[in-house]
């Protein structure tokens, strides 16, 4: 099963890329156990303060949620803004049911 918890968070003021950068850099050495497939950072197009991270899951469980390291970095990063967590599971549909 694929799986994404979303961490955005509506910085105060400028928001702080490298410390986010760091932030989840460090998070990734303290978890080597269970990593995220993957772990990506990105910023709205028009409002310059959003952020948000995505860290890509797969596993067997039948019931994702959140992880440890998706709440450390929210308690880490919390002291910048508004932080709203959540998980998705991923849905698998054939082209030509999307695309219809």
């Amino acid at each position: 099963m694929r799986w994404v918890e979303i961490i955005k968070v509506r910085t105060v003021g400028e928001p702080e890329f490298l410390l986010v950068t760091e932030v989840l850099r460090d998070f990734s050495a303290i978890h080597k156990g269970n990593q995220p497939v993957e772990v990506k950072l990105y910023h709205h197009a028009t409002v310059e303060s959003d952020l948000c991270i995505h860290l890509y899951w797969e596993s067997e469980t039948t019931s994702p949620r959140k992880s440890p390291m998706g709440l450390r970095i929210v308690e880490s990063i919390g002291a910048l803004g508004v932080a709203n967590h959540s998980v998705w599971i991923e849905e698998v549909c054939g082209k030509d049911e999307i695309s219809a």
